[in-house]
């Protein structure tokens, strides 16, 4: 991730969202962290497609098990 700090109180609140799924949460965050870090206009349409393939298929096996 990056060296972005962000508002403890928004990671709290992606922790109780996120119900214990550890996944889903660091999805979240890394989400965050890359607005964080491309603020304005980027091409934030691949890196997003990149992040949703990456997690998805780790959030498929972990329900696989």
């Amino acid at each position: 991730m990056s060296n972005i700090k962000i508002n403890e109180k928004i990671l709290e609140g992606l922790r109780i969202v996120c119900e214990g799924d550890e996944i889903i949460e660091k999805f979240l965050k890394d989400l965050i962290y890359e607005e964080a870090e491309h603020y304005g206009q980027w091409r934030w349409r691949e890196s997003y497609k990149n992040k949703v393939d990456i997690y998805s298929s780790k959030w498929e096996e972990s329900n696989e098990n």
